[in-house]
């Protein structure tokens, strides 16, 4: 029995042994160093790895906050041009309608300075009033007079092709 206890505190005293001299050692060892610290003199310490690493990291997330901010600033701009586009678009189409509103005035014109009455039958200029109550158009008077008609055309065309200009206009800037 007393040659256990003489094992057991013989080995404890290596094991404290050791751990002493596993101190020591890691103690006395000198720190590596690269070639261009050696080259450099050193006046500071050398900083821990864990502050070279967390150096990245604020440069990474200062990157990383720049581009959400351009990318942010990008897709404005971005919803600016759709507003435009959509308004060009729109523009478009009410330039579109007014052609062709102006090819149907060209041609009535034309069937107009072929007929020579004094009341055609082919086009009428119709003034009416569409109440809610009758669900139904009353004309208030209808203009059938070849001369009349042949002014209305004029003036007309000469308002859509303002018309076509002011949005043309819109349409370039």
């Amino acid at each position: 029995m007393e040659t256990t206890k003489k094992n057991i505190e013989s080995a404890n005293g290596v094991k404290n042994a050791t751990a002493e001299v596993g101190k020591v050692i890691v103690a006395t060892v000198p720190p590596v160093t690269t070639k261009a610290e050696e080259s450099t003199p050193s006046t500071t310490p050398p900083t821990p790895k864990s502050e070279k690493k967390s150096k990245p990291k604020s440069e990474a997330q200062r990157k990383a906050e720049e581009l959400q901010k351009e990318m942010e600033r990008k897709q404005k701009e971005l919803a600016e041009c759709l507003k435009v586009l959509e308004a060009k678009k729109e523009l478009s189409a009410k330039r579109t309608k007014f052609i062709e509103t102006l090819d149907q005035i060209n041609t009535a014109e034309e069937v107009l300075n072929e007929d020579d009455t004094f009341e055609v039958s082919n086009y009428r200029l119709i003034f009416a009033s569409s109440g809610a109550p009758s669900f139904r158009e009353e004309n208030i008077f209808k203009i059938s007079n070849r001369e009349l008609l042949l002014h209305f055309v004029d003036f007309i065309r000469d308002k859509i092709n303002k018309k076509i200009a002011e949005i043309e206009a819109e349409l370039v800037k």
